[in-house]
């Protein structure tokens, strides 16, 4: 599967916290499940933002985003 970079957003961790702020990586709780609080850790750039702003964003940059966030913990 080819994955699209539109924008051609830097894939790099600078960009990301140049652009997003200095704790755009760091680890946030959110609640999945109100009737289970199943809870799941995102970066916190992701919860800061509407769900269609981030789905606007290239899937490539998207998935870079997740990848170190997840080495970062």
């Amino acid at each position: 599967m080819k994955i699209k970079n539109e924008n051609q957003c830097p894939l790099s961790v600078d960009y990301i916290l140049r652009t997003y702020g200095e704790d755009a990586l760091e680890p946030c709780c959110i609640v999945t499940d109100e009737e289970d609080e199943e809870m799941i850790l995102i970066p916190k750039m992701r919860e800061a933002m509407p769900a269609e702003a981030w789905f606007d964003l290239p899937q490539e940059f998207r998935l870079f985003v997740l990848r170190a966030f997840y080495e970062s913990l």
